[in-house]
């Protein structure tokens, strides 16, 4: 479903009333009852977007697509308090001419981290996709065990994670109990969803119905029992550069698919016992060649030194927003 501009506000409005009313997959849950907030322009902070778009009841779920080069580091942190996310697509791209470098890197995913792990935030998260990241490496695995729900994880355009270099971070990501699909199955996989015929071009709110039978599949001893579908809010905000080329190109090497490989059916067999839900993240024990360069598109760009992972100390929002402010 999708709106006007001119009627924008009360269109979500009557959907959010539908949504929390008849919130069963039989009912407004259905994939045709999707609906898509497209904001371009910022009227007001972007937390009072947020507040707008989360349900603490979990009535609806939400899909977020976001640029972190467009964002103050304040309102990435903020992301958290969406309660009800489901998928979270992270895409920079060449959004602005200039050569700032995007804001996500692994102190902002490890307070995440620290927050999903403690309880208080994205409980629901089930997808999370990473377009045009220069500083994304394999230190993400060190931090996908304090998300419950997270079933897949979609890579692109991320110079330092692609297929060529795939010997440097594939260890890594089976150790941490994640499956990687090679280039061709990878973007056969996403083609469905981000070339959407019945909702919306380059929409990624088809990750979270082609994560469903995953998700009631996990063995992970804090994932959420909601197993049924919820209605679907798909809300852009700015200009994240939409994946299109999963349409239009053909297979390379530049997109990875990861799936979580820890179920229940994993678990019988006698799946690793090393990996804890409640353990805090560690700090790295080794470095890697950050990858091949010019094997992704766009080109390497150097980014800043990554900062070995701190220990969480229970720590609340503000002192974690100092942190990246000082």
């Amino acid at each position: 479903m999708l709106i006007s501009r001119d009627r924008r506000a009360e269109s979500f409005h009557a959907w959010r009333t539908l949504a929390a009313a008849y919130p069963n997959p039989e009912e407004f849950g259905r994939r045709e009852y999707r609906y898509l907030l497209d904001i371009k322009q910022l009227s007001v902070p972007i937390t009072e977007y947020f507040n707008g778009i989360t349900s603490e009841e979990i009535e609806w779920l939400v899909c977020l697509r976001i640029s972190p080069k467009q964002m103050a580091i304040s309102s990435l942190v903020s992301v958290h308090t969406i309660l009800n996310l489901a998928v979270l697509d992270l895409s920079d791209g060449q959004v602005t001419i200039d050569n700032n470098l995007s804001k996500f890197d692994e102190r902002l995913l490890r307070s995440w981290a620290d927050l999903a792990r403690s309880g208080e935030a994205f409980q629901h998260l089930r997808v999370i996709l990473f377009g045009w990241q220069e500083h994304l490496s394999d230190w993400i695995f060190k931090y996908t065990e304090f998300f419950p729900s997270l079933c897949q994880i979609i890579i692109t355009d991320c110079p330092k994670m692609h297929q060529k270099n795939r010997g440097l971070w594939e260890p890594t990501a089976q150790t941490a109990g994640w499956e990687a699909r090679h280039a061709k199955k990878s973007a056969k996989s996403l083609r469905p969803i981000i070339g959407s015929q019945d909702f919306a071009f380059g929409s990624v709110s088809g990750c979270y119905h082609d994560s469903l039978e995953l998700y009631s599949q996990l063995a992970h001893k804090r994932r959420p029992s909601l197993t049924d579908g919820r209605p679907l809010l798909e809300v852009w905000i700015a200009n994240p550069r939409q994946w299109s080329h999963i349409v239009d190109d053909f297979p390379s090497t530049r997109t990875i698919f990861l799936e979580n490989i820890k179920t229940q059916s994993w678990k019988a067999k006698g799946g690793s016992s090393s990996i804890s839900s409640n353990r805090e993240p560690t700090k790295r024990v080794r470095n890697q060649d950050p990858g091949t360069p010019g094997a992704a598109s766009p080109p390497p760009k150097r980014g800043s030194r990554e900062r070995p992972a701190m220990k969480s100390g229970g720590k609340n929002i503000t002192e974690m927003l100092n942190e990246f402010t000082s």
